[in-house]
């Protein structure tokens, strides 16, 4: 499964919406649970389904999917 797939599955799942929902443009205007409170329990999913962590600055850059794969690519985590 490729990593961008993984990401759709956690954002889906961490905000109750269908994966096919879920794009690598998907950002918080398209999902209105994305407020500020649930980009938090976004990046916990996130750190808990690639076994990382964010740092502030990494939290702050995350404002799309895209951003989130590219911070985790960064990280070193790759396809399955």
């Amino acid at each position: 499964m490729t990593l961008e797939n993984r990401v759709y599955g956690v954002v889906a799942e961490a905000f109750g919406v269908p994966v096919d929902s879920v794009s690598d443009a998907t950002e918080p205007t398209d999902i209105p649970q994305w407020d500020s409170l649930g980009h938090m329990s976004l990046i916990t999913e996130i750190e808990k389904a690639f076994s990382v962590m964010f740092e502030i600055d990494e939290i702050m850059e995350a404002v799309s999917v895209r951003a989130i794969v590219k911070i985790l690519q960064a990280k070193g985590v790759c396809d399955d």
